[in-house]
């Protein structure tokens, strides 16, 4: 008898659950009025986490907290690749040192709804 064994990646919504459990048991708050944003306060920093279907956005003034959340969060769940966010829903995204500059083309946009 042969048997086989397959990973099944999970749904977006299991995958939001799993998340939303680890985030708040780590002391994360939920956004007000958005349920896929949380919060982690401290008294001079703050760390954002966006969940987007099947994508988390990690954002905080202080890098060294963004890289433990992401050692943290390979404990948790597999991550299959980590960088910088550079385009997210029609909006480049460059960040340099202390800036960050957002760009949406019209153009593109345009070409989208036609």
């Amino acid at each position: 008898m042969r048997k086989d064994i397959y990973c099944v990646k999970p749904t977006p919504k299991s995958l939001y659950e799993r998340l939303s459990q680890f985030l708040i048991q780590n002391n994360f708050k939920r956004g007000k009025g958005y349920s896929t944003l949380f919060v982690k306060k401290s008294k001079t920093n703050m760390l954002f986490v966006q969940i987007y279907v099947v994508n988390i956005i990690v954002g905080s003034i202080n890098a060294l907290l963004c890289k433990e959340f992401s050692k943290s969060m390979k404990l948790e769940i597999e991550i299959s690749f980590i960088r910088e966010l550079t385009f997210f829903l029609g909006l480049q995204i460059k960040q340099v040192k202390n800036e960050i500059f957002l760009h949406q083309s019209k153009r593109s946009q345009q070409e989208k709804l036609s």
